[in-house]
């Protein structure tokens, strides 16, 4: 049988809790996601002497991309996640703060691509937001329902193990593919 992917679901977000040893909290589910996408950076450099290739060398630099959402704001626990992600606040009335001078939180992106015939889930393991650009426009005939989108970057980390990685993927039938979303794996090795 053929593979093809068709779509995204399951978006999680865990929070960083710590860098050294990595470690985040649970992640938690984020609905209404309508894309990810994320572009890797890999840059490839060369010296050249005698006439020939002397020096050759890649270097990758983890992922650049965006999430676009429905909503983020529908819940006092999504409204708190995202100004953290987005280096904003909550005041004291539950309305968002955006603040200037604070860094966005970082987290761990987690989702699921559809497949035909397997899905494949996939963490980004250092992951930080760039705040949305507002848009709003007037409800015409037919209402075009908004979405936000989230520029984010995702860059390596040094596992616990002293591999260094950007992200990791699992696919249906895997033994840990049904408790992917419950915890950030942090204690991923190369196999020998």
């Amino acid at each position: 049988m053929r593979q093809g992917f068709f779509g995204v679901k399951n978006c999680h977000i865990a929070l960083l809790t710590t860098e050294s040893p990595l470690a985040y909290e649970t992640p938690v589910p984020v609905p209404g996601t309508v894309e990810i996408s994320a572009d890797a950076e890999v840059s490839s450099e060369a010296s050249y002497a005698d006439d020939m290739v002397w020096i050759d060398g890649t270097t990758n630099n983890g992922f650049s991309g965006t999430l676009s959402l429905r909503d983020t704001v529908s819940t006092p626990t999504l409204r708190e996640l995202f100004a953290k992600l987005s280096g904003y606040a909550i005041d004291a009335n539950g309305r968002i703060l955006g603040l200037t001078q604070r860094a966005p939180q970082t987290f761990a992106l987690m989702c699921e691509k559809t497949g035909t015939n397997v899905n494949q889930r996939r963490c980004w393991y250092y992951c930080q937001l760039t705040p949305p650009s507002f848009d709003a426009a007037t409800k015409e005939d037919n209402a075009e329902i908004t979405q936000l989108d989230y520029e984010f970057t995702a860059r390596p980390v040094t596992l616990p193990s002293g591999e260094v990685a950007s992200h990791y993927d699992d696919f249906t039938g895997s033994e840990t593919f049904d408790d992917f979303f419950e915890a950030v794996d942090t204690a991923i090795v190369e196999k020998p």
